[in-house]
């Protein structure tokens, strides 16, 4: 694991220098092929802009549908990248290992948050919102405050 970790520590840095990431930037690792998630996360990207106070995000994902579908969500997303199931391992190693970045957000829910879905009505959107993105504004659809 650690040899991925250096994998995805270069990794990191070539994304960090070509898309200026530490200037308002954030990157977004979608690497599931969950629909509901994935729209939900393109959804509320203005909405964790606004709230982190960003500038543009970069998308990198698995997902063929994200790759042709994220820009139509929003105009301040800057670029969607394919990347391979390797470089998404990679990129959790080196994560996993040295939390790199507040910047870096994974798009993605592990088991512990998978299994709160459904309990007292939680949906993927709200775990999305406040486990993922941090976003203590979030309300949800019955307009109270998450």
């Amino acid at each position: 694991m650690i040899f991925s970790a250096f994998a995805g520590r270069r990794l990191w840095l070539k994304i960090k220098k070509k898309y200026d990431i530490e200037n308002g930037k954030y990157v977004l690792l979608m690497p599931e092929k969950d629909r509901e998630l994935n729209e939900a996360a393109l959804k509320h990207v203005d909405d964790l802009l606004k709230y982190r106070k960003g500038k543009s995000v970069l998308i990198l994902t698995t997902d063929i549908w994200v790759l042709w579908h994220a820009k139509k969500y929003s105009s301040n997303i800057i670029d969607v990248e394919k990347i391979t199931d390797k470089q998404v391992e990679y990129y959790c190693s080196y994560y996993y290992y040295s939390c790199f970045s507040e910047r870096f957000l994974v798009v993605s829910l592990n088991n512990s948050l998978f299994k709160a879905v459904g309990i007292n009505g939680v949906t993927k959107e709200e775990l999305l919102c406040l486990g993922i993105f941090l976003m203590r504004n979030y309300a949800n659809a019955e307009g109270k405050n998450g």
